[in-house]
């Protein structure tokens, strides 16, 4: 078997699941730019997230500014770094989601 078709020679890290409160698209932003720049393709994320921004932008100032205020979204992320979670909450000021409430869904 040649080198580069032996799957046994490349594995991937194990992911972790990391769940945060996300008011704006702003702030989901800072946290992909911040998966990129440390793991590189190695992470993942919850799909279809910028649907969710993008409906609020046709609702009235007032409204959209009350609902950034009080309304987040539960958004996860998967990297393979366990102290990930508190990096970015102290860098972004972005909370991190219990888990206890989202494992009951799987």
């Amino acid at each position: 078997m040649s080198i580069s078709m032996d799957p046994l020679k490349v594995t991937t890290l194990p992911l972790h699941r990391f769940w945060f409160k996300i008011y704006t698209a702003q702030q989901w932003y800072a946290v992909i730019n911040e998966c990129r720049l440390l793991y590189g393709r190695n992470w993942r994320t919850k799909r279809n997230v910028f649907k969710r921004f993008k409906r609020v932008k046709t609702l009235s100032h007032a409204l959209r500014h009350w609902m950034y205020v009080n309304i987040s979204h539960d958004i996860w992320f998967e990297v393979p770094d366990q102290t990930f979670a508190t990096w970015v909450s102290v860098k972004h000021s972005i909370e991190v989601a219990s888990d206890a409430k989202h494992l009951n869904g799987k």
